[in-house]
């Protein structure tokens, strides 16, 4: 759902996207859509490839995104 302010309504998808966005529950864990964000290289680590602060802002930015999963590089 999308909030504006203090009402909540839902987003305006076209039909052949409502699947999309449907909830998914996969054994105990409800994803709220079946968007998923998956690891790619941003070259945003240090000399060894270790998170910085930058790459921890890449990554809490694209979780605020909305996708129902989110899974990122080892």
């Amino acid at each position: 759902m999308v909030t504006t302010g203090s009402t909540e309504r839902e987003p305006d998808v076209p039909q052949e996207f409502k699947v999309l966005f449907s909830p998914l529950k996969i054994r105990n864990v409800e994803l709220k859509n079946r968007v998923v964000f998956l690891p790619h290289a941003t070259s945003y680590g240090d000399q060894y490839f270790a998170p910085t602060d930058r790459s921890a802002y890449y990554y809490a930015e694209r979780a605020e995104g909305g996708a129902g999963l989110s899974s990122f590089p080892a």
